[in-house]
């Protein structure tokens, strides 16, 4: 296995010079292929979220003013430019819905994919991130009529216990540090200690793939990329999306340009608990 570790300061100069790590949608004359939606569409949350968690749904409305909001996300302060509207939206919805009285937090997640990574307490905090989401992955679309959310019990989440793991025809290709604009201080720690500690949580993650995730999807995704936290106690998917360059999914510490024969070409792969190349960065 490589293993290649990145420092935060080479990470900036590598996107500042190059921009060749977490790359996404290489498409030929700035186009989406023709199967850009289909291929999304069966990675769809509602076609797997049952097989790995019991969560709630809560279903809400678009209303004009998130379409609205949506289209200046990237130009306003949505928070102070649409304040009269979350507030009543968010007086509206707890008259209804009692899901947030009870001190739970939630991982949320829309029919495309999850908000932010992080856990809420609050209808407005979904709401506002939900607007201001990435455009050029979007989590809804302003032409729905309603968004569902599906709502999911879980412990706080450690941005350091986060993965993006690359499966191609069923193998594990590559892994990835997931946060990878963020200092790993938990692997640092780990590896001043442990200087294994990689070899280490390597296996941990092949293993829960190959034992656990693998017997599970394999009837739906032959590739995808799996976003997983994993620490000593337990591990938890945070979200499946389509596999290669032309599909929307960032590849993280890797390249679509440089490393995609690395992530796609059986050749690089013989034995089928073996993995290529993981990476990190500290």
């Amino acid at each position: 296995m490589e293993t290649r570790i990145y420092s935060n300061e080479m990470i900036k100069q590598i996107k500042q010079f190059n921009n060749n790590i977490n790359t996404k949608n290489i498409w030929k004359d700035n186009y989406p292929p023709k199967d850009f939606f289909q291929i999304n569409n069966k990675y769809d949350t509602s076609n797997w979220i049952g097989l790995f968690y019991n969560y709630e749904i809560v279903t809400i409305k678009l209303e004009n003013w998130m379409i609205n909001a949506r289209k200046l996300s990237s130009r306003f302060n949505i928070k102070n430019f649409f304040s009269k509207n979350i507030k009543s939206f968010s007086n509206n919805f707890r008259k209804k819905n009692d899901i947030f009285d009870y001190n739970y937090s939630y991982y949320v997640m829309t029919n495309k994919g999850n908000i932010n990574n992080k856990l809420y307490c609050d209808i407005e905090s979904i709401i506002l991130d939900l607007i201001t989401s990435d455009i050029s992955t979007p989590l809804f679309s302003i032409y729905q009529k309603k968004i569902v959310l599906y709502l999911i019990n879980l412990n706080k989440i450690s941005k350091d216990d986060c993965f993006r793991i690359f499966i191609k025809n069923y193998e594990l290709k590559g892994i990835s540090q997931l946060f990878i604009y963020k200092k790993n201080k938990k692997i640092k720690k780990k590896i001043d200690n442990n200087n294994e500690y990689l070899t280490v949580l390597a296996e941990k993650i092949i293993n829960v793939y190959y034992k656990q995730i693998y017997p599970v999807i394999k009837d739906i995704y032959q590739s995808c990329v799996i976003d997983i936290r994993i620490n000593d106690y337990f591990w938890n998917i945070l979200d499946i999306k389509p596999n290669g360059k032309k599909y929307g999914t960032n590849s993280c510490l890797f390249s679509w340009y440089d490393d995609n024969d690395l992530l796609e070409n059986i050749k690089y792969s013989n034995y089928i608990h073996y993995v290529n190349h993981f990476r990190v960065s500290f």
